[in-house]
Protein backbone atom coordinates (compact mmCIF):
# COMPACT_ATOMS: atom_id res chain seq x y z
CA UNK A 1 0.00 0.00 0.00
CA UNK A 2 2.86 2.57 0.67
CA UNK A 3 4.32 1.78 -2.65
CA UNK A 4 0.62 3.22 -4.14
CA UNK A 5 0.57 6.07 -2.03
CA UNK A 6 4.23 6.75 -3.17
CA UNK A 7 3.20 6.30 -6.39
CA UNK A 8 0.37 8.44 -6.66
CA UNK A 9 2.51 11.18 -4.86
CA UNK A 10 5.02 11.29 -7.69
CA UNK A 11 2.54 11.61 -10.25
CA UNK A 12 0.46 14.68 -8.67
CA UNK A 13 3.88 16.11 -8.00
CA UNK A 14 5.14 15.52 -11.69
CA UNK A 15 1.72 16.80 -13.05
CA UNK A 16 1.66 19.80 -11.41
CA UNK A 17 5.40 21.28 -10.38
CA UNK A 18 4.40 24.57 -11.09
CA UNK A 19 1.23 25.03 -10.34
CA UNK A 20 1.07 23.69 -7.12
CA UNK A 21 3.48 26.56 -5.60
CA UNK A 22 6.40 23.89 -5.27
CA UNK A 23 9.61 24.24 -6.11
CA UNK A 24 12.29 21.69 -7.72
CA UNK A 25 12.67 18.63 -5.62
CA UNK A 26 15.30 16.13 -5.50
CA UNK A 27 13.67 13.20 -3.07
CA UNK A 28 16.22 13.39 -0.08
CA UNK A 29 16.37 11.85 2.89
CA UNK A 30 15.71 13.54 6.29
CA UNK A 31 16.29 13.43 9.81
CA UNK A 32 12.32 13.26 10.33
CA UNK A 33 12.32 17.26 11.37
CA UNK A 34 13.03 16.62 15.11
CA UNK A 35 15.12 20.11 15.52
CA UNK A 36 13.78 23.19 13.49
CA UNK A 37 10.22 21.27 12.24
CA UNK A 38 7.04 21.56 13.16
CA UNK A 39 4.63 18.98 12.25
CA UNK A 40 1.62 20.59 10.63
CA UNK A 41 -0.21 16.78 10.30
CA UNK A 42 0.53 13.52 10.15
CA UNK A 43 -1.35 10.70 7.82
CA UNK A 44 -0.59 7.10 6.36
CA UNK A 45 2.95 7.62 7.81
CA UNK A 46 3.35 10.76 5.57
CA UNK A 47 4.16 14.47 7.38
CA UNK A 48 3.43 17.67 6.71
CA UNK A 49 6.05 19.87 8.33
CA UNK A 50 7.07 24.12 8.65
CA UNK A 51 10.27 25.14 9.26
CA UNK A 52 10.90 27.39 12.36
CA UNK A 53 12.89 30.17 10.87
CA UNK A 54 12.06 30.11 6.99
CA UNK A 55 8.16 28.91 7.61
CA UNK A 56 8.49 27.22 4.51
CA UNK A 57 6.77 23.60 4.50
CA UNK A 58 8.23 20.29 3.58
CA UNK A 59 6.50 16.97 2.92
CA UNK A 60 8.07 13.53 3.76
CA UNK A 61 6.71 10.46 3.34
CA UNK A 62 7.03 7.24 5.58
CA UNK A 63 10.41 6.76 5.27
CA UNK A 64 10.77 10.36 6.00
CA UNK A 65 12.16 11.09 2.67
CA UNK A 66 11.81 14.83 1.44
CA UNK A 67 9.15 14.35 -1.63
CA UNK A 68 7.77 18.35 -2.02
CA UNK A 69 8.71 21.70 -0.75
CA UNK A 70 7.20 24.63 -0.81
CA UNK A 71 4.48 27.60 0.20
CA UNK A 72 2.05 26.45 3.01
CA UNK A 73 -0.82 26.72 0.97
CA UNK A 74 0.48 24.91 -1.89
CA UNK A 75 1.56 22.14 0.55
CA UNK A 76 -1.57 21.62 2.45
CA UNK A 77 -3.61 21.18 -0.80
CA UNK A 78 -1.07 18.97 -2.19
CA UNK A 79 -0.65 16.90 1.06
CA UNK A 80 -4.30 16.48 1.16
CA UNK A 81 -4.36 15.23 -2.56
CA UNK A 82 -1.71 12.25 -1.48
CA UNK A 83 -3.17 11.47 1.92
CA UNK A 84 -6.36 10.84 -0.36
CA UNK A 85 -5.17 8.92 -2.82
Amino acid sequence: MQANLIAAALKIISLNPGSLGSFPNVPFPTMGGHIWWNTIATENGWKIQQNQLTHHVRILDDKNVRRAWGTESAMEDLFKKIVKE
